[in-house]
């Protein structure tokens, strides 16, 4: 009889941990698929800040921001390039002068192609102490 008990109760113990331990893989499993849709999704969310690399549009935004602020010097480089997806796209990216000046820029480019200079400021260099 005592055997007997032994016997279901190693079964019942066996039994209870292969459950958990299948519940525990299918769990991981389920957070696993979670966190890689929540990471492709958050990528994509609409607001969100996104960097990218320099391209024409970029450059040609920057030469439209020289231009219309009549800034006589040209573009060195343009760094810091991110985008928004908004009802349209914002852009914003520091633009490097050859005088050596630094100006932070961000412009609204509308669904029609529209383009709003919405921040054209310079950037004070740190003096140091």
């Amino acid at each position: 009889m005592l055997k007997k008990i032994q016997i279901y109760s190693l079964l019942i113990t066996i039994s209870f941990c292969f459950t958990q331990c299948r519940n525990n893989t299918v769990s991981k499993s389920k957070n696993k698929k979670f966190e890689e849709n929540f990471g492709q999704k958050k990528q994509n969310l609409v607001g969100n800040w996104v960097s990218m690399e320099k391209n024409e549009t970029i450059e040609n935004l920057a030469k439209l921001v020289v231009k219309e602020n009549n800034i006589p010097y040209p573009i060195r480089t343009i760094v810091n390039i991110e985008k928004q997806l908004v009802s349209g796209m914002n852009y914003r990216f520091v633009i490097i002068l050859d005088n050596g000046e630094h100006w932070t820029t961000q412009i609204y480019v509308n669904t029609k192609n529209e383009k709003q200079i919405t921040t054209f400021t310079p950037i004070k260099p740190l003096i140091n102490q």
